[in-house]
């Protein structure tokens, strides 16, 4: 079930529209640079989303459609270079949606977390260098 949330607006599907050609542009300059520059060792690419929401929407006029997290989780997915996600939603009942369409198996380099962004990314920045935090 995708539950309408107060804060999606009739602006907000065209946003996301425009989300996805900037992730896909931005993309395409990051796969050229990783092929010319990857070397074994480094670090993957790295995608947070801050306020992830459902990922799935829908607005006032019924259309369902992607939100950033599905945008961003199924860009990368058909990327050619290592990757994660990290999913960050506050609100309890948009965090169970975001679990259910951001699915590991279709998905398994993205996570979902319920907790503020704050306080996830710094858990986030100890579990990958717990000496540089």
């Amino acid at each position: 079930m995708t539950r309408s949330y107060r804060w999606i607006g009739p602006e907000t599907h065209r946003k996301e529209e425009d989300f996805k050609g900037l992730v896909a542009y931005h993309l395409s300059v990051c796969a050229h640079i990783y092929g010319k520059q990857r070397r074994p060792g480094d670090p993957p690419y790295l995608f947070m989303d801050l306020n992830g929401g459902p990922g799935r929407l829908r607005d006032d006029a019924d259309r369902v459609f992607d939100g950033s997290p599905l945008i961003a989780a199924d860009a990368l997915a058909h990327a050619d270079f290592p990757h994660e996600t990290w999913h960050f939603e506050e609100d309890i009942a948009a965090c169970a949606d975001l679990l259910t369409a951001v699915d590991p198996a279709v998905y398994p380099d993205s996570t979902v977390c319920h907790t503020q962004f704050e306080s996830g990314t710094r858990a986030w920045c100890n579990l990958r260098r717990p000496h540089a935090y």
